[in-house]
């Protein structure tokens, strides 16, 4: 497992490169680590953005089935008013194209994505290999 508070750019950096040894050591198929390193990066730089500030945590974990990554992103902002639209493609709240967490359920073999009460957003990614 791998964890790090991100409140700016210094902290998604820092992720990312623990995240690339994470990987290493696990010998997780690089198609997998490259869309763990894609979904980190956009998730770190929501939190900078709307999130004011979160934690991600990668878990590498294992079923009887098969293993998988799961990627958490805990924040506390003001949450998604719809999240429905929010994963589509180019929906965007604050004039951008619109694309990341399309991205992130384009990517992801399973994802959650849910407000927290009071405030704060939950998205869990899975990847599964």
């Amino acid at each position: 497992m791998i964890s790090k508070n991100i409140e700016s750019d210094t902290d998604c950096f820092y992720l990312t490169q623990k995240l690339s040894l994470f990987l290493k050591n696990y010998s997780i198929p690089i198609g997998v680590g490259d869309a763990a390193h894609l979904i980190v990066n956009e998730l770190a730089t929501n939190i900078i953005k709307y999130g004011i500030s979160g934690r991600i945590t990668v878990y590498l974990k294992n079923t009887h089935k098969r293993s998988y990554i799961e990627i958490r992103s805990v924040d506390r902002g003001p949450g998604i008013e719809d999240i429905g639209s929010a994963i589509k493609e180019h929906y965007s709240s604050s004039n951008t194209l619109g694309l990341g967490l399309s991205s992130i359920k384009r990517l992801s073999d399973e994802l959650d994505v849910e407000n927290m009460d009071p405030n704060g957003l939950l998205i869990k990614s899975k990847l599964y290999f």
